[in-house]
């Protein structure tokens, strides 16, 4: 793997899981008292976690183009 590629990918990788973990954590202390709620938290962690890794994805594109143009 070409090494501006796999710099891309750890970043995009370090990216999403900090960006996940920033937006899961303000969602946990949801209280959950039916069963019916436990779903809709669920659905907001995993949205949450989408949210995360879109920002990922921004810093992945970030440094590929900075370090293509680098070159």
């Amino acid at each position: 793997m070409n090494n501006i590629y796999n710099r891309a990918l750890l970043r995009f990788l370090r990216g999403g899981l900090a960006g996940a973990f920033a937006t899961m954590v303000m969602i946990l202390p949801m209280n959950t008292s039916k069963w019916s709620d436990l779903w809709f938290w669920i659905q907001a962690l995993v949205l949450s976690g989408l949210f995360g890794f879109i920002s990922g994805g921004i810093l992945a594109i970030d440094k590929f183009l900075r370090d293509k143009s680098s070159k």
